[in-house]
């Protein structure tokens, strides 16, 4: 078992370093923050990820992010504990109707679990 799930309102004191509002990783954090009734302050926001995360390697705040950007070399010898609220971060694929696929795409789309559609 990992770490037991964090939650929100324990991180009402924290700085955050965040995503530009415009990215779906932060309206998803702001989502959650906002269920759960806990506002925090965002002391600096950046546009890339790797930016993020020397960030918060520097110490200058915490922030909440996707799974998949914990396991990037950059956040080595970061702490990430998951959130105890259950926010989920939904994927999606498009492709045009009756469209023609590549050997890549079909085994892309293979790989994807179709519960949603």
């Amino acid at each position: 078992a990992g770490p037991a799930p964090l939650p929100l309102d324990l991180l009402a004191d924290e700085a955050f370093v965040d995503l530009h509002p415009d990215w779906g990783a932060r309206q998803a954090a702001d989502s959650a923050f906002a269920a759960a009734g806990v506002s925090r302050k965002v002391a600096m926001q950046v546009n890339d990820v790797y930016t993020l995360l020397d960030l918060v390697s520097r110490g200058l705040g915490a922030a909440v992010v996707p799974r998949p950007v914990t396991l990037k070399e950059q956040a080595r010898g970061l702490c990430a504990l998951p959130l105890a609220d259950g926010t989920v971060w939904k994927v999606g694929v498009v492709e045009p109707a009756g469209g023609r696929r590549g050997a890549a795409a079909r085994a892309l789309l293979a790989s994807i679990d179709h519960s949603d559609c």
